[in-house]
């Protein structure tokens, strides 16, 4: 398959809706004839994918030959060996052409490649009893470092060549509604995904004006014949339909039009995935997803005591840097305890460097009692934007997110995870309704979608549906994925206050 099925549409009505707004029509230039948009797509991700394979080789090769420098090795045939390995397993797991691939799933398919292409090398190496260390050793560090090589050079092709009228393919928004509109404006913001929203198949709801009427070319009933106006688009078939027979209904009417064709159903009923999230959207839409299984348990929980013994001794200095300066700028301790619910609603303490004054609770009672614009504002968020309780040296650990660094001690001992929820406190739970059971079947983590979504500047209704998805949809890449844009994010000091 060329490409994952995207997993969500929105639902107007009930939460803040946070829509693209489409004022103009983009007319995407044709490729030249003969030529198919996916061997055009591809071509850039192919040249991005040799880069990144002689970069990790050029980098592997040095560092793992010098200890065996009296038995060298045929690094020109292992190199071209390489490549050719690598172009063959991205064609099968289908990074090629790429269109329509999220960030997560690319993710997965290049790990997925790496993987097959050193066990296929290893095991050839260690059956040839003349193959030198040096060959083995070389072909393991390649392919440790051709995975993020390969994964970053991805993304920075696509967000160069996305902005290029030629690449990807055209695809046709089919339906009606708000969910219609809300995968076309999403497309067309997004263009790195590599499918150019042509316009819509369907009727313009009346009461919505998140799109201009250009975009709508015609009702469903004339779906064929517009189709074949664009040759053989990619057809995107946005349903509001509830159930599995509305579903039928609509995919039928289509025939056989399309080469490709992807299914758009209700996943979480909030707009906050499309606008906020998108790129870790994954999956088809389905309430009925598992979450993490005990099995998958196992690898997220040897994933977290991993980096924790890694990171915390590198980590350890800028610790006490930071707890030197909380106790040089106000009296108080240097870290603070706060209960927090954690996995199966079992309560645990969570550690955090002290941002706040030593009575920070009299502080915030005056303050909510003073200002009922600020009592509204905890009462909706649980959070002040300008807090009177928080310290100088405060503001600047939340901000930068350094004041969650102590929870690795958390994650150590089992009652958080690296990547989860947002811990919760017992105030916060009606927040939750009926999503709270979804909450507990997971272990809160230091960072996780929130926080790379919009963080503060999300309203709560948005906060709950992130934590639900991440609920029912973890996965490793998920969790990697989210662990390198935190990286981004707390650079950046996204929607951190």
């Amino acid at each position: 398959m060329f490409a994952t099925q995207l997993a969500a549409t929105a639902q107007v009505g009930g939460l803040e809706q946070r829509d693209f707004h489409v004022t103009e029509r983009h007319d995407f230039a044709r490729v030249p004839l003969g030529v198919q948009p996916a061997v055009v797509t591809a071509i850039p991700l192919v040249a991005a994918d040799l880069l990144a394979v002689i970069v990790s080789f050029a980098i592997a090769w040095p560092l793992t030959t010098l200890p065996w420098s009296a038995a060298p090795i045929d690094w020109l045939a292992l190199a071209t060996g390489l490549t050719s390995a690598l172009l063959v397993a991205n064609l099968a797991v289908g990074l090629y052409p790429g269109i329509g691939l999220s960030a997560v799933a690319e993710l997965r398919q290049a790990s997925l490649a790496c993987a097959c292409i050193a066990l296929i090398f290893l095991a050839v190496a260690f059956m040839r009893a003349t193959s030198p260390a040096a060959t083995q050793l070389t072909i393991a560090t390649t392919c440790c470092l051709l995975f993020p090589s390969m994964s970053l050079f991805r993304r920075v092709t696509r967000a160069v060549f996305g902005r290029c009228a030629w690449w990807g393919q055209g695809a046709l928004i089919v339906g009606e509604g708000a969910a219609a509109i809300t995968v076309y404006s999403f497309l067309r913001h997004n263009p790195s995904i590599g499918l150019r929203p042509l316009g819509i198949v369907g009727e313009r709801p009346a009461a919505d004006h998140r799109a201009a009427p250009h975009c709508f070319l015609g009702p469903l009933s004339r779906a064929g014949a517009i189709a074949r106006q664009f040759g053989r688009p990619w057809l995107i078939v946005a349903t509001a339909a509830d159930t599995h027979e509305g579903v039928k209904t609509v995919l039928d009417s289509l025939g056989r039009l399309g080469t490709h064709r992807t299914l758009v159903a209700r996943l979480d009923g909030s707009p906050s995935l499309w606008n906020r999230a998108a790129d870790c959207l994954d999956w088809p839409g389905d309430d009925g997803t598992s979450g993490i299984t005990p099995p998958l348990r196992v690898v997220k929980r040897t994933i977290d005591v991993t980096f924790t013994i890694v990171a915390g001794p590198l980590l350890l200095p800028l610790m006490i840097v930071i707890a030197t300066l909380i106790k040089l700028s106000s009296p108080g301790p240097a870290l603070y305890q706060h209960e927090r619910i954690g996995r199966n609603n079992r309560r645990f303490k969570a550690w955090k460097f002290r941002t706040m004054v030593c009575d920070a609770d009299h502080v915030l009672s005056a303050c909510l009692a003073a200002c009922p614009q600020r009592r509204e504002e905890w009462n909706r968020d649980h959070k002040l934007r300008d807090d009177p309780r928080v310290t100088a040296i405060g503001r600047w650990l939340r901000k930068t997110s350094l004041d969650e660094l102590p929870q690795l001690l958390n994650v150590l001992w089992g009652e958080m995870s690296l990547v989860g929820p947002r811990p919760i406190v017992d105030a916060e739970v009606e927040k939750y309704g009926d999503r709270f059971g979804l909450y507990c079947n997971v272990s809160p983590g230091v960072t996780g979608l929130w926080q790379i979504s919009g963080r503060n500047d999300t309203t709560y209704a948005e906060r709950v549906e992130l934590d639900s998805h991440y609920a029912r949809h973890w996965s490793v890449w998920l969790d990697l994925y989210i662990l390198v844009l935190t990286l981004k994010v707390v650079l950046f000091r996204q929607g951190a206050y």
